[in-house]
């Protein structure tokens, strides 16, 4: 089956090639390797369409570059600009940013609704241009973002896989870099980003540790060292005998775990829902959220409370159950020596004769 890119690219001379169309005419282009996500390909369009042109100076379009050129460094910048890029596309780039009102951002998510994009995803894009405001104002600045009305958030979807299917899963698939990958990311829930910048020096197999680089994502963790389960020993040893260090493209890597799911009958499943199971396998291990927060390098306890939430009704019946053993031991215990009718008894206090 051929690939489907996006709209302003094409497969050329063995690559995909990319272009825009600059708002003062021409056009921009830029070649890829074939295996580049389409992602990607739609990332560098969203950004060359902001820089392709000077906007004018005090415009929706200049305060977005503005703003965007003041937080290069910030960890999810490409993200930031492709949700900038849609406010663009919709309010129109070339008027003035405090024209913008509350009524047509109101206007604008809604019909991303209508259009079927993620409650999630629409809040995503609001917070942006929210952050973009207060920046450029202030917070106490007039802001029209502020008083719009984001959807409801949704309550986030319990993903997980038994390992008993995880191990069938790896069973169907031939050995491979991908599935040494798929593997380790399994048995230490390190995700796809982490795992591409391990290098042989971070992994102790006789100690059985790894030491991970600091996170970006999100609030971001810093570097530490983690300890490694029996079956993560055994997936790195694979890793490194197929040499599967260095970075890879995410695209080959979540379509060699689609395959594979779809041939054990897996539906809906996705290689980060191995990072969720092994959260949720901490979890039933320690039943310590802390805990299962620190090995998966969260910043949020709310993050990792979505993670544990699939096994949490297994740790529940398993306190339960611990708990009805100690009742019944309680109960059936024998009696101390003291009598609850001695002078000496907690529960009757002595009292001195008259």
């Amino acid at each position: 089956m051929r690939r489907i890119l996006p709209p302003g690219c094409r497969f050329w001379k063995g690559s995909i090639q990319a272009y825009v169309r600059c708002p003062g005419g021409g056009r921009k282009a830029k070649s890829f390797p074939v295996d580049t996500p389409n992602r990607t390909l739609y990332d560098w369009q969203q950004r060359t369409k902001l820089t392709s042109a000077a906007p004018a100076s005090g415009s929706f379009a200049g305060d977005t570059a503005t703003y965007l050129a003041r937080i290069a460094a910030h960890p999810s910048h490409a993200e930031i600009a492709r949700h900038l890029a849609h406010w663009l596309t919709a309010l129109g780039g070339a008027r003035a940013r405090q024209t913008v009102t509350a009524g047509e951002i109101d206007q604008v998510m809604q019909g991303w609704l209508r259009a079927g994009l993620a409650p999630d995803t629409v809040r995503k894009r609001r917070s942006a241009l929210l952050a973009m405001f207060n920046r450029l104002d202030g917070k106490g600045g007039s802001n029209p973002v502020r008083e719009s009305h984001p959807p409801p958030p949704t309550r986030p979807q319990v993903r997980t896989l038994d390992y008993a299917i995880i191990a069938t899963l790896f069973g169907v698939m031939p050995p491979s870099r991908t599935r040494a990958r798929l593997k380790v990311m399994a048995w230490t829930g390190l995700p796809p980003a982490q795992i591409r910048q391990l290098e042989p020096a971070d992994v102790d197999l006789e100690r059985g540790t790894v030491r991970v680089a600091p996170r970006r994502k999100g609030r971001g963790a810093e570097a530490r060292m983690l300890p490694l389960l029996p079956q993560a020993v055994d997936a790195f040893r694979e890793f490194a005998a197929v040499k599967a260090w260095g970075s890879f493209t995410s695209a080959p890597f979540a379509l060699s775990f689609q395959r594979a799911a779809k041939r054990v009958g897996l539906t809906g499943a996705r290689p980060y829902d191995l990072r969720h199971a092994y959260g949720a396998l901490l979890y039933e291990a320690c039943h310590d959220q802390a805990t299962v927060g620190r090995l998966l390098l969260h910043a949020s306890p709310a993050m990792t409370a979505r993670y544990v939430s699939a096994s949490a009704g297994t740790v529940d019946r398993m306190a339960v159950e611990a708990a009805g053993s100690l009742a019944t031991a309680k109960v059936t215990s024998r009696p101390t020596s003291q009598s609850p009718e001695s002078p000496e008894s907690p529960t009757r206090p002595h009292r001195p004769e008259a």
